[in-house]
């Protein structure tokens, strides 16, 4: 998509004669009431994601090199099924060659937004993969192996991301899924992560907060990194806002302020999957 073309969203929007919602892509630029004919339930700049090329390019060059032969894929989080038709090319999977009751040369996507899942089995069938793609329609620890999806899978592939890294629980469904859901020594794209917790002042002034973005290695060897950092792409840095403003940088005789270095701590929850974030200037 061009910088001069029009901004698309994705919007939730209902039939009030049917009670039945539907997702449509719109013109953010779209006004007037006769652009919207059915009331409005949501609004999503999901669009932006699907048309970040470095992100989609780095996913479609992992998911080739990790997924070399038939086996098992598991999709969480799979949104429109974006991720999953890309493993099923992969395998050469299509309508016309798919065999759902296998557990080899198979893809489970799963997406517990009904919504959603809705608009992917619409985009699986228009590009020939609605029987190809296992849907299920859950929270992936809801997914039980025998009775959702035949067997462990062999390969992960998921986007369950945000700005900061673990801010989406990711580290809770990544530990169901390997204890319940997986192979042992499973493939994952992405391969690992990177964040940095190190704050460096680079000139004197007064900070009123930072950013935080994450190095995504995409694949074992390295070679496929996905960063969130300063370079235009959907995915944005974190910002985190100080509840009061500090000198930084600037000698303590200088200023009022005796804070001149700061302290980033983070700290995990476990149980609900949340990163905290602590700054202690000193």
């Amino acid at each position: 998509m061009s910088s001069e073309s029009a901004q698309r969203v994705f919007q939730l929007r209902l039939d009030p004669l049917t009670g039945n919602s539907e997702w449509v892509v719109i013109d953010e630029n779209e006004e007037g009431p006769e652009s919207i004919k059915e009331p409005l339930l949501a609004t999503t700049s999901y669009l932006d994601m699907l048309n970040d090329s470095p992100r989609n390019r780095a996913y479609r060059l992992a998911i080739e090199k990790t997924v070399t032969k038939p086996c098992h894929v598991l999709d969480i989080g799979a949104g429109t099924g974006f991720l999953s038709m890309m493993a099923a090319r992969a395998m050469g999977l299509s309508d016309s060659t798919a065999s759902l009751g296998s557990s080899k040369g198979m893809v489970t996507a799963c997406e517990s937004y009904l919504p959603m899942v809705k608009l992917m089995r619409k985009v699986l069938h228009r590009n020939g993969m609605g029987r190809s793609i296992k849907v299920v329609n859950k929270r992936s620890d809801e997914l039980i192996v025998g009775v959702d999806i035949p067997s462990r899978a062999d390969v992960l592939v998921s986007e369950i991301l945000d700005s900061e890294l673990l801010g989406e629980g990711l580290i809770p469904t990544l530990q169901h899924a390997h204890d319940m859901l997986l192979v042992q020594n499973p493939l994952t794209v992405p391969y690992r992560a990177t964040t940095y917790g190190q704050v460096k002042f680079t000139e004197p002034g007064i900070c009123h907060g930072f950013v935080l973005w994450i190095d995504w290695v995409m694949d074992a060897d390295n070679a496929i990194v996905l960063s969130t950092g300063p370079d235009h792409r959907y995915w944005k840095q974190g910002v985190k806002l100080l509840a009061k403003p500090v000198a930084v940088g600037i000698q303590r005789s200088e200023c009022t302020s005796e804070s001149v270095s700061a302290v980033v701590e983070a700290i995990f929850n476990p149980a609900s999957g949340e990163l905290i974030i602590k700054h202690v200037f000193s």
